[in-house]
């Protein structure tokens, strides 16, 4: 079952310790807040500090936005592609704020995670709504396996759709979906754990909805406070998961 947290690189060196003690084997997304904390850090350190602490990476979230056909992207691309074949992730997360990608750019990319034997996930955060659907038919077009998507539940609840419009959502890109977010926002759009019961979305019925294609996909709460939390947040949905799995 591949449900894990997501923890902040800039976390790490603060709560080394308790995160080696709590996550030591659980599934980890490592994520870079921006581009800069990413680009300054040694390939060495940040391999060396992962692999100390954690011994089953599913992703590492890098802030580039793909975009852009740039060189320095590329570079960046290269950089995370090795850490993760390093640290024996499988994913690498990027953002996009366009969904009109150019065929060219894209198979360079698709020919740089081929050659590490990993997966490219685009996450949706940042692209305009109006945008996702170009994305979708153009990773669609592309070779299948390596460019998958990244959805975050609490991002669709802010923007106003309702649990039913989220499973019709993830229902029609199935193919393409490899990380599911798990996040919620209350009434007022705050961030709030994933099973809150003041959360705009019943994270347990939409769950409960996707248990049959749950063990296809990789679960991360995105909604990371402490590293004490976080443990209790997984402990909570992992039983919760576990309990709807053994119902089929």
């Amino acid at each position: 079952m591949n449900i894990g947290i997501r923890v902040p690189w800039r976390n790490l060196g603060k709560h080394l310790y308790t995160y080696r003690l709590l996550f030591d084997d659980a599934p980890v997304e490592v994520s870079f807040k921006d581009i800069n904390e990413f680009e300054n850090e040694y390939i060495v350190d940040i391999t060396s500090a992962l692999e100390d602490v954690f011994s089953n990476i599913l992703s590492l979230r890098i802030p580039i936005d793909v975009s852009h056909d740039s060189e320095r992207n590329f570079e960046l691309l290269e950089k995370a592609a090795y850490i993760a074949s390093e640290t024996l992730a499988e994913n690498v997360v990027v953002s996009t704020r366009r969904g009109d990608l150019k065929e060219a750019w894209l198979e360079k990319i698709h020919e740089l995670m081929s050659s590490y034997k990993l997966r490219l996930c685009f996450d949706l955060s940042q692209i305009p709504e109006c945008c996702e659907k170009d994305l979708f038919e153009t990773l669609k077009e592309m070779p299948r396996g390596v460019f998958k998507i990244c959805y975050n539940i609490g991002k669709k609840a802010l923007e106003g759709l309702s649990e039913e419009e989220i499973l019709q959502d993830m229902a029609s890109i199935l193919g393409l979906l490899q990380i599911i977010y798990l996040s919620n926002v209350d009434e007022n759009g705050l961030q709030v754990p994933p099973l809150s019961f003041n959360g705009r979305i019943n994270m347990a019925r939409l769950l409960e909805d996707i248990a049959e294609e749950i063990p296809s996909l990789c679960l991360i709460i995105d909604h990371s406070i402490s590293p004490e939390q976080d443990y209790r947040e997984l402990v909570r949905l992992r039983e919760f998961i576990l309990s709807l799995t053994e119902k089929e």
